[in-house]
Order: structure tokens, then sequence, then C-alpha cells
């Protein structure tokens, strides 16, 4: 019966932890977006063209995601270039488009688990902007 009862307890624990790490990530990304679309061409906030520095600045908002810096991949594409079909994130596409352009920001990380036995948990996020 304890068994049980651990079994669920930790369960509930990893849940939470997911759902936290998914708005996390959803807040980070939202913010990020924000910054690109306003500051793009501007010295203000020159990050937004580099996709190391979006990563970087996505994960100092993230703290249940396992190894951010190195593994959270982050993509920009044009609206139109965005594939049809559900695709995982591949991080390798960073395409800062032209003043008018509507571009996807999409994200994707691994949230930290601690119950033997389960499969890594993924969170994945997007975004579309009109860069200004």
């Amino acid at each position: 019966m304890s068994g049980i009862f651990v079994s669920i307890l930790l369960a509930i624990i990893q849940f939470s932890l997911y759902f936290t790490a998914s708005l996390q990530l959803r807040t980070a990304l939202s913010e990020s977006v924000a910054y690109a679309s306003v500051f793009a061409d501007t010295a203000l906030h020159a990050d937004s063209r580099d996709q190391g520095k979006v990563r970087e600045a996505i994960c100092q908002d993230l703290i249940l995601v396992a190894d951010c810096k190195t593994k959270l991949k982050v993509e920009q594409m044009p609206l139109d270039s965005l594939p049809n079909a559900q695709q995982a994130v591949a991080g390798t596409v960073f395409d800062l488009g032209a003043k008018g352009d509507v571009l996807v920001r999409r994200v994707e990380a691994q949230v930290v688990t601690f119950v033997p036995g389960i499969k890594p948990l993924r969170i994945r996020s997007s975004s579309i902007y009109l860069r200004q």
C-alpha cells in the first residue's frame, strides 16, 4: 500500500515540475519575442538577432530544464516557411526575416525528471510575431 502511495506522490510532483517548466518556457519565450518584435533593428536589444544570445536569455528564466544552455533548442523562421506537418524543433534554423515579416519562434527543452523508469519529458512552445 505504501509503495502505491509513494508512486502516486512522485507522479504528482513530476507532473507539477513538468507543468511549471512549461509555464516558465512559455513566459520566457513571450518575453524574448516581445523584445525581438520591437527592438530587432536597434542597438537596445541586438541580442535578439543571435540564436545563442536568445537561448541564454530564455535560459535565465528556466530553472526546471535539464542543461538548458546547451540543450535548449531555439529556431526562428518566417511563418510561410513553417512546415504543415507537426515537426520537432531541430534548432538549426534561425532566420531573422525582414522588417514587416511574420516570424515564428519555436523552442523545445527537456524537463528535469527524477522518477526512475520515466522517459525524458520534453516541453515545447512557439510564438508568432510581426517584426517591426
